[in-house]
């Protein structure tokens, strides 16, 4: 990418400002301190982001600035990830990624592997994982936990402040 590209060093041809509701997704994955987290915050107020070719919902993300993030617990790439359930139920997963300390992707993708029916920004719930920092759960809605008989239940958690 050359300055001629864009303003400074970031691109312009079909690079644009992130949306409203696409911000509010990245602030809910960015919600939880972490070492690192502070930077890619910044970031989001420095970025320009590009819809992926082929990939009707994903998108680029570049950004110009000089912050990065030291992401040392964070081995993935990935510092956490949203999902919500498509109409039909399957679940969507909205994967944030990140490649030297920067912002790099926001990925979207259904379990199943087909084209998500419902877009993310137009998803009302989502649940929010940090796969690094609290180890893996099952990726299939609804979050699995005890009911007050000790017994494995199902169901959505409204409550999204503890993750």
């Amino acid at each position: 990418m050359t300055e001629a590209d864009g303003v400074g060093s970031l691109p312009t041809s079909s690079w644009r400002a992130l949306s409203d509701r696409e911000r509010f997704v990245l602030d809910l994955i960015l919600g939880r301190e972490f070492p690192g987290v502070v930077a890619l915050r910044e970031q989001c107020d420095h970025c320009l982001v590009r819809n992926v070719p082929g990939r009707r919902q994903a998108l680029d993300i570049e950004t110009d600035s000089q912050y990065r993030a030291n992401l040392k617990d964070i081995h993935t790439g990935r510092p956490g990830f949203a999902q919500y359930n498509d109409s039909d139920g399957m679940p969507v997963i909205v994967g944030l990624h990140v490649r030297d300390g920067l912002l790099f992707a926001l990925d979207v993708y259904r379990i199943d592997g087909d084209e998500p029916s419902i877009g993310f920004i137009d998803a009302v719930y989502f649940d929010v994982q940090y796969p690094d920092l609290d180890g893996p759960r099952p990726l299939y809605w609804p979050k699995i936990h005890e009911d007050e008989s000790g017994s494995e239940g199902g169901g959505p958690s409204p409550d999204l402040g503890d993750q």
